[in-house]
């Protein structure tokens, strides 16, 4: 599994759908993930850029395996794109997978311009408990 939130999300735009889709297609279908990570990450929709932080920690996590990362030459635009999660409203009917996406995607990136952030979504979760 890639994307554990945001594989069933309905998407209520055909291109956001599409380019979903092509993130979770295995690699005998030739997949253009970084044309549609991309489009996703800069799409300026929340749960679309959330889907791409979710992939872009998918890579992370497969880079154990000694092939690193092919999207970390895009790191700080995630960086940017998770504090820009973290900062906004959570989005409605999502259960805090958004915060999730965000908090995955910076965890092995993260700097000390990001701590309050991160600090805070910390904290919530622990007040929601």
């Amino acid at each position: 599994m890639t994307l554990a939130y945001w594989e069933r999300h309905c998407f209520d735009d055909p291109a956001v759908v599409a380019d979903r889709d092509e993130l979770l297609k295995s690699a005998d279908q030739n997949p253009d993930p970084y044309g549609a990570f991309l489009s996703l990450l800069r799409s300026g929709r929340r749960d679309a850029v959330c889907t791409a932080l979710e992939y872009f920690h998918y890579q992370d996590r497969q880079a154990r395996w000694g092939f690193g990362n092919p999207l970390d030459e895009y790191a700080a635009e995630v960086l940017d794109r998770a504090r820009w999660v973290l900062r906004g409203t959570p989005l409605p009917g999502v259960r805090g997978q958004d915060r999730a996406s965000a908090l995955w995607a910076i965890q092995n990136h993260a700097q000390a311009a990001g701590a309050p952030l991160i600090t805070a979504e910390l904290r919530a979760v622990a007040r929601r408990r």
